[in-house]
């Protein structure tokens, strides 16, 4: 084998850069348009926003239902703290 095998023309690498290119610069055409990321927004992103959601919301109540107990809690502790202890004066 020749070394000329083993690596790739430059042309060759030079059209995969221009194709990447021509692909890179239509989309960024179509992303352009309203209507385009109104179709993104309603088809991708919405669902995906929708189900993220839905399956972490009863993880979100726990925490909040968590953080209202330590609060009690806390609360309660300082409460009966500060009734059982002698003043010094």
């Amino acid at each position: 084998m020749d070394a000329d095998e083993t690596s790739p023309p430059d042309y060759k690498f030079k059209m995969k850069q221009d194709f990447v290119q021509k692909i890179i610069q239509k989309c960024n055409k179509a992303f352009e348009s309203e209507e385009t990321r109104k179709m993104m927004q309603v088809f991708i992103f919405d669902p995906i926003l929708n189900y993220v959601l839905g399956r972490i919301f009863p993880y979100i109540v726990i925490i909040c239902v968590l953080f209202v107990v330590l609060t009690l809690l806390v609360t309660a502790i300082l409460v009966i703290l500060f009734t059982k202890l002698p003043l010094v004066s």
